[in-house]
């Protein structure tokens, strides 16, 4: 967009942003919970998981959301 807004506008459009972006870390936090406790079901030992965490895409990038 090029034409400027007035700051009030700005204003509300980065508290939109802002809340959108916060729910969807949360989102992503219970996701990637989820996958760790299925993980120690399935018997992963603490080293199995530091390494899928470091291996792991950010969630924004897959598709699974």
């Amino acid at each position: 967009m090029k034409t400027k807004l007035p700051r009030e506008i700005s204003s509300l459009v980065n508290r939109k942003v802002h809340a959108w972006g916060t729910a969807y870390a949360e989102q992503s936090k219970q996701q990637l919970l989820g996958e760790l406790e299925r993980m120690r079901a399935d018997g992963a030992t603490l080293d199995d998981i530091e390494k899928y965490l470091g291996n792991r895409p950010p969630p924004i990038f897959t598709n699974s959301i």
